[in-house]
């Protein structure tokens, strides 16, 4: 994704570059991306079924890049960028260099079980619903990174696996969730 910000290709639906606001969210995503700390979270179906816990909500780290492998959908992955309360939205299809903006989601408040997002730009219709989701799909693995039961276990591939994955523009392996007893 970087690399796509460095030639300032990132996609975006027809008329987005065109809102008032979506150069400069992409802007600060730019920037923020070189120091995100990466998780590869796997299919969104891997995600443990835990209810969303608005408390237990919290980076681990002050900027998060989330990635996660979509089942049933169009595009292959999604990627959430999440700087404190601002959480950008990506996607791409099968090619590793395709990365589409979606949104912005802005943290506003917590209510009593679900988060307060305002949704930019001002999109409308099923952009909403789809950015919408990967926030909560975030915020859902959240919870499960926070529980007392679940400890982040660090995996450090050996250097030939890294290299060979670099190479083949795959993901790199970076965490993984264990649950606990």
């Amino acid at each position: 994704m970087i690399e796509k910000f460095d030639k300032d290709d990132i996609l975006a639906p027809t008329g987005y570059k065109n809102i008032n606001g979506v150069v400069e969210f992409l802007n600060v995503a730019d920037v923020a991306a070189r120091d995100a700390v990466c998780f590869y979270v796997g299919s969104e179906e891997s995600i443990p079924d835990v209810g969303l816990v608005p408390g237990l909500v919290r980076l681990p780290f002050p900027v998060c890049w989330f990635e996660f492998e979509l089942v049933g959908c169009a595009y292959a992955t999604c990627g959430v960028l999440a700087i404190a309360t601002t959480w950008f939205v990506f996607v791409r299809t099968n090619n590793p260099l395709e990365w589409e903006f979606c949104g912005v989601g802005v943290r506003e408040g917590v209510g009593e079980s679900d988060l307060r997002w305002n949704i930019f730009p001002n999109i409308r219709g099923p952009y909403v619903d789809f950015v919408s989701g990967f926030l909560k799909l975030t915020a859902i693995f959240l919870t499960a990174l926070n529980c007392s039961n679940v400890r982040q276990v660090e995996h450090l591939p050996d250097e030939k696996l890294k290299r060979a994955r670099k190479k083949a523009r795959k993901t790199p392996i970076v965490l993984v969730l264990d649950a606990g007893d």
